[in-house]
């Protein structure tokens, strides 16, 4: 128990020391920021109009559609 309490404070110690000053509405404000951009990456891929699209292999709406038919 104590190894993987270890391993877990080593892997926090590895993402850095919080932002300071931050106050909790400004972590408030940058998890919606960031979970907004999320959204909206996820409805453009969906709808077909994300730019980084795999030319390569199906995906956005149409994988959707490959997968439910």
């Amino acid at each position: 128990m104590e190894s993987q309490l270890n391993a877990r404070a080593a892997e926090l110690a590895s993402y850095g020391e919080p932002a300071t000053g931050a106050s909790t509405a400004g972590q408030g404000a940058m998890l919606l920021r960031v979970l907004s951009e999320y959204a909206d990456a996820f409805s453009q891929m969906v709808n077909g109009n994300y730019q980084a699209l795999p030319t390569n292999t199906i995906a956005g709406g149409a994988r959707v559609r490959y997968i439910f038919k």
